[in-house]
């Protein structure tokens, strides 16, 4: 998502992407900065209960391989990760396969 600097217009840069936990709640702040002006700019998310991508949004699914936690980098099509390989199969598949062996 483009954002555009209050000041000059002007592409803003996300510099770093923070989580804060809170018990069970989780958090993530971002900071960003316009390359032209230097305007900084820093957004605190509300709090939110911590859950992840597989327990919400694939339950039956189960993640094999690579070091990945980037969920967000995760191809909808393939169920493979674009930054480290990390990929998703159903578990029905992988008890067949442990099974097998």
């Amino acid at each position: 998502m483009l954002e555009l600097c209050e000041v000059c217009g002007d592409d803003l840069q996300t510099l770093q992407r923070r989580e804060e936990t809170k018990g069970e709640f989780i958090r993530i702040i971002i900071y960003k900065k316009c390359q032209v002006c230097g305007l900084g700019r820093i957004d605190y998310h509300p709090f939110m209960p911590i859950h992840s991508f597989e327990e919400v949004f694939m339950p039956n699914f189960k993640a094999v391989g690579g070091p990945c936690i980037r969920q967000c980098d995760v191809d909808k099509q393939t169920l493979v990760c674009r930054s480290c390989g990390l990929s998703y199969q159903i578990t029905d598949v992988l008890n067949e396969r442990s099974d097998n062996k």
